[in-house]
């Protein structure tokens, strides 16, 4: 751990700290650094409120729209209303899990399955040997590096 010199507070990361003073500092959700007009849009589909809004400002700050769905339902609806570059899926959601909605791609849609899914999970052992089979772009187990994901953000996505 390291202290980041005049932010009072202890973090790993100094985009960890950046995310908590934006958010001590009343910051307004729609600022966005790096988000230009014309900006690829992502979709994160996770069903936890912190963990859901912590990816959106690492996928805000490497300069792409985003929105955020809490379940595999809200997921579907979306992918059939917009086009995404790229998409981050948990696996376990209510509703209908990650791999219900990849399942379904699967079946409905699998250019944009394999244009660019990454799964973000905390699933382990059987769930993922599960995926081993599924055409997507890259498995991230939580906990996850802040670099892992933006890399695989960017990497997926310059791809096209």
């Amino acid at each position: 751990m390291k202290r980041i010199s005049g932010l009072g507070q202890t973090s790993q990361s100094p985009e960890v700290v950046w995310i908590q003073d934006r958010a001590r500092l009343g910051a307004p959700a729609a600022y966005t650094p790096g988000v230009s007009a014309n900006a690829a849009r992502v979709l994160v589909a996770e069903d936890d409120p912190g963990i859901s809004s912590l990816v959106a400002q690492i996928v805000r700050r490497a300069g792409y729209e985003v929105d955020i769905v809490g379940d595999g339902d809200e997921a579907l609806l979306r992918l059939e209303e917009h086009s995404y570059a790229a998409m981050i899926l948990d696996l376990m959601m209510p509703k209908r899990s990650g791999l219900d909605v990849i399942e379904h791609l699967e079946r409905t849609a699998p250019d944009t399955l394999r244009s660019c899914v990454i799964v973000l999970t905390a699933a382990a052992g059987p769930v993922l040997n599960t995926l081993a089979d599924k055409p997507i772009y890259r498995i991230i187990t939580k906990p996850f590096e802040l670099a892992d994901l933006t890399d695989a953000l960017r990497d997926c996505t310059s791809a096209k």
